[in-house]
């Protein structure tokens, strides 16, 4: 899938939400709540699930991707400090190991 989006942030972590972790978005008056994609409820508000800047729910990322068969190499090793993850052919570059993961996750589904 391919996107504009290009920095971390609340948009980002929606879309990596839907798209990459099958969540379902409901809208309720205090916000937006993600069900899991079997109908169940998953713990998550939109806007808790900040997988483009906090490494454990990019960590999340990462296992929902193995678990669809997807390999991944990250690549941390850059003289210029970005990082650069791929998943098959889907590649992304990003100043951080989050932002780079789920840029290349949506690039992948």
């Amino acid at each position: 899938m391919e996107t504009n989006i290009t920095v971390a942030g609340p948009e980002l972590n929606d879309l990596v939400a839907e798209k990459v972790m099958g969540w379902k978005p409901v809208l309720y008056p205090g916000g937006t709540i993600y069900w899991d994609e079997g109908g169940k409820f998953a713990p998550r508000f939109s806007g808790s699930f900040r997988p483009s800047t906090d490494w454990a729910h990019a960590g999340e990322v990462l296992e929902k991707m193995r678990t669809r068969g997807f390999w991944c190499v990250l690549d941390a090793a850059r003289f210029d400090g970005s990082w650069k993850v791929r998943f098959f052919d889907c590649e992304a570059e990003a100043a951080t190991g989050p932002l780079a993961i789920c840029l290349a996750a949506i690039k992948a589904v």
